[in-house]
């Protein structure tokens, strides 16, 4: 038995960037993969897969190399989990062996460059404070520093 759908508000959905393929298949409660058959079935023109979100390679680059989750590092930059793998090729990147190093989530990630920020700054004003002569033993305090 063959479904009837109002052939204008398939043609909406169908021409809607905002509407992704699946969220017109639910509309109408049909397969992702019946949405092109009957828009092909309905002689419309493809639809646009829009443009591929620019990623930047100096973040994708410490992510990676940090070892953070590809799921995590796949939802920080709204892209598909697989696609970190496509982007990490893209990038020169070694694929990471199963099991072969300590996957961080982005959480952990993030803590870790907190404490780089963190660390980088008491350093930069303990030697501001050498600097303007506030300590009392400022080789002994910059010791402690580094």
């Amino acid at each position: 038995m063959s479904r009837k759908f109002n052939s204008a508000a398939f043609t909406a959905a169908w021409n809607n960037p905002d509407l992704t393929t699946d969220d017109i298949a639910a509309m109408f409660g049909v397969y992702r993969t019946s949405v092109s058959h009957m828009g092909q079935r309905r002689g419309l023109p493809p639809r646009k897969t829009g443009a591929k979100p620019k990623i930047d390679r100096e973040p994708f680059v410490s992510l990676w190399l940090a070892g953070v989750s590809t799921l995590d590092i796949a939802k920080h930059l709204g892209v598909s989990r697989n696609y970190t793998g496509v982007l990490a090729r893209r990038f020169g990147l070694q694929g990471r062996p199963q099991g072969a190093r300590k996957v961080i989530s982005m959480d952990d990630y993030r803590a870790m460059q907190l404490r780089a920020a963190m660390a980088a700054s008491a350093r930069e004003t303990l030697g501001h404070m050498a600097m303007a002569e506030m300590l009392d033993d400022p080789r002994r305090v910059m010791r402690r520093a580094a």
